[in-house]
């Protein structure tokens, strides 16, 4: 996919919808999801507006709190694993390697450590 403007804006809202969808699953309000992040509500309202996109660490929590990589890569995601059974386990690797083409699809340079739970 080109790097462009265009795209960029489309993985924004995409994601918004996305963390929309995956508030409403987990019954969250903006106001506790700020929380629960440790940023403020107004923050988050520009994220469910598609105005702002999350840094990588908001992401990492956000994945963390249970998003998964559909609700955060929308449309991506979804072709990734259309033929993919319903109910696919993803390892740590697997996830890693979608949030790292998902994020220079949108024209980011990213890298993720995983590390091992203690």
């Amino acid at each position: 996919m080109p790097k462009n403007k265009d795209y960029k804006a489309t993985a924004v809202t995409e994601f918004a919808e996305g963390l929309a969808a995956f508030m409403y699953r987990k019954h969250l309000t903006q106001t506790t999801l700020a929380q629960q992040l440790g940023i403020s509500q107004p923050q988050v309202q520009l994220y469910t507006s598609g105005k702002v996109a999350p840094s990588l660490e908001k992401l990492r929590q956000l994945f963390e709190l249970g998003m998964s990589p559909s609700e955060i890569f929308g449309g991506a995601f979804q072709q990734d694993t259309e033929a993919s059974p319903k109910g696919i386990a993803l390892t740590n690797e697997q996830c890693r390697q979608i949030v790292e083409r998902g994020m220079a699809e949108a024209g980011y340079s990213v890298q993720f450590v995983l590390n091992p739970k203690k």
